[in-house]
């Protein structure tokens, strides 16, 4: 059985940060069960904060859109 579409499709971006910064973020998302970060871990970790942001913003600003 083939799977259902996704409503909200996933979009490749590529990001370059600091060597620490991506350091601490694994130590803090590696699963000792399964011996590595789990997949989709950062994924879901970004978009959560993504997320986070965006409330707060359009919150404080009263708007739907931000510009940066």
């Amino acid at each position: 059985m083939p799977r259902p579409t996704l409503v909200d499709r996933p979009i490749q971006k590529c990001l370059q940060l600091p060597t620490s910064t991506v350091v601490n973020v694994e130590l803090q998302l590696y699963s000792p069960l399964d011996g590595r970060v789990p997949q989709g871990a950062l994924n879901n970790l970004v978009n959560r904060l993504l997320l986070d942001w965006l409330a707060r913003t359009t919150k404080a600003e009263g708007t739907e859109h931000v510009g940066i």
